[in-house]
């Protein structure tokens, strides 16, 4: 086999490996919306629990210290955030964070929210890497139209 026949192999994998991380990535903006927290996490449980034991924390009790050393320690992390529309355009805020003001979060893409809304987003980080931004998927639950 010639070089430049390797070369193309190696150029077409590395193409598809970037489909597939591009494609991941895509689905995690938006994984579901449920009904009932109870649906949403139940549905988090049956689908990662096979890969480790599925941890819900909320926001503010979440460290950075838990996300550096999750790749390899058996644990899903699950983090609870609950937040609130902030205008029409479906900007929001987190309030749960423990802090005096929250965290952005957008909540665009949810059916039936308006301004005043409430919301609990369940974000799944990537198991196989300590990234402190690497949610894979989210889950949402409007809780107040």
């Amino acid at each position: 086999m010639g070089k430049g026949i390797k070369r193309l192999i190696l150029v077409v994998i590395a193409v598809l490996a970037m489909l597939l991380v591009v494609s991941q990535t895509a689905h995690a903006a938006a994984d579901g919306q449920y009904k009932t927290c109870r649906q949403a996490r139940r549905a988090i449980s049956k689908k990662f629990s096979k890969y480790g034991k599925v941890k819900f924390i909320q926001t503010k009790n979440l460290t950075n210290r838990m996300l550096l050393r999750r790749k390899g320690s058996g644990e899903i992390i699950v983090e609870v955030c609950k937040g609130k529309v902030m205008n029409r355009n479906g900007d929001g805020k987190v309030f749960n964070t423990g802090k005096e003001h929250g965290y952005y979060m957008n909540y665009s893409g949810l059916k039936g929210i308006r301004k005043g809304s409430r919301a609990t987003t369940y974000c799944v980080y990537e198991w196989g890497n300590n990234y402190t931004d690497a949610v894979g998927w989210r889950y949402d639950v409007v809780t107040k139209y």
